[in-house]
């Protein structure tokens, strides 16, 4: 199992994934005893369905009678993370390297932009909204206003990306920054 996992239990999470999690203990025991915040939770199977955040143990016998302990501390976590690539190749044969594009969690579809400039801060692509699934609509391709005619230059682009928590959006727009290589 491991040390620590993550969930976001809030009812508006469309991603039944991140809701909860599947704690394993692994087979080959004769018997289980799950346990939360050290006491026994009634369950004596491998899996344990975790829903809600805290430290999840197992007492574990195995075919030798041993017995062994694990456990894993569950966190809640609906916090917005972006996640972008730092390097990209226009023209690459495997399509995930292609273009640029940032990965979102706990993020909402409005309000959600990215703008991409050179080493002189000339903005040369704009990118607005998520698509249905929550996943950038639009991708930059390396060129000036995704223009494949107007090839920008190798080097080094700094990107702003301004979003709202899904799950807080009192916080406000917030921005994350970062920097990507263009590779030709």
């Amino acid at each position: 199992m491991p040390a620590r996992a993550l969930i976001c239990p809030d009812i508006a999470n469309p991603n039944p994934d991140t809701r909860q999690i599947l704690l394993d203990a692994g087979p080959n025991f004769i018997s289980y005893n799950w346990l939360q915040g050290g006491v026994p939770i009634g369950n004596t199977t491998q899996t344990h369905l975790a829903t809600e955040e805290g430290i999840f143990g197992v007492e574990l016998v195995n075919t030798y009678g041993c017995a062994s302990t694990d456990q894993t501390d569950v966190i809640e976590e609906c916090s917005p993370r972006i996640v972008a690539p730092t390097a990209f190749r226009p023209g690459s044969t495997v399509s995930a390297n292609s273009t640029f594009y940032v990965f979102t969690y706990f993020v909402a579809n409005e309000d959600f932009q990215i703008f991409l400039y050179n080493r002189w801060g000339e903005l040369v692509y704009q990118s607005n909204g998520l698509d249905d699934e929550g996943d950038q609509s639009k991708q930059w391709n390396g060129g000036y206003n995704n223009n494949a005619s107007q090839l920008l230059p190798a080097g080094t682009y700094s990107y702003v990306v301004k979003y709202r928590s899904s799950y807080r959006p009192e916080d406000g727009i917030q921005e994350k920054r970062g920097g990507v290589v263009l590779l030709r």
